[in-house]
C-alpha cells in the first residue's frame, strides 16, 4: 500500500535507535536515487495517525528525495501497540542496531510498568537481542 509521507507521523516513542545517523540517509537517498529498491516502511494505523515505527532512515532518505509516496506495510493498532513493536525491529535488516540502540530498547522495556519485573530472557525475546546484553543493563 502507497501512503503519502505528509500522513506518516513521528514520534520518538516509536524510534528505537538512539540517533538517525544523517550518513546512511545520505546513502540511501542515493541508492534510491540509481534505482535501488528497499523494503517498505512499517507504519501503524492509530487514532493519531500512521506512525512511523520502522524505516526512519528511509523516510528521511526518502522526504530528502521529495518523494511523495512511499510502499508502507500498515498495521492497524493502539499508540501503545506501535511502541511495543518498535523495540525489536532492525535487528536483521538495515543499519546494524549499535549497542547503545540495543541498550536504549532494554531501558525502555526496563522502564515500562508492562514489562518492568520481566526475566532476562523475556526482555531479550522483545527486543531482540541476547539475554547477556539484558543482564548487562540490568
Amino acid at each position: 500500500m502507497k501512503i503519502s509521507l505528509q500522513d506518516i507521523v513521528i514520534n520518538k516513542d516509536t524510534q528505537s535507535r538512539d540517533i538517525v545517523d544523517e550518513a546512511v540517509v545520505h546513502e540511501y537517498a542515493e541508492k534510491m536515487e540509481r534505482g535501488e529498491k528497499f523494503p517498505p516502511i512499517v507504519v501503524f494505523s492509530t487514532d493519531s495517525g500512521y506512525l512511523l515505527v520502522d524505516g526512519f532512515h528511509r523516510y528521511f532518505a526518502y522526504l530528502s528525495l521529495g518523494t511523495e509516496e512511499v510502499e508502507t506495510v500498515v498495521h492497524k493498532g493502539t499508540e501503545r501497540d506501535a511502541e511495543k513493536f518498535s523495540w525489536g525491529v532492525n535487528d536483521k535488516h538495515g543499519l546494524p542496531r549499535s549497542n547503545a540502540t540495543k541498550r536504549l530498547i532494554i531501558m525502555k522495556i526496563l522502564d515500562d510498568p508492562e514489562y518492568a519485573h520481566s526475566s532476562a530472557r523475556d526482555i531479550a525475546r522483545i527486543a531482540n537481542v541476547s539475554h547477556t546484553a539484558v543482564n548487562k543493563v540490568i
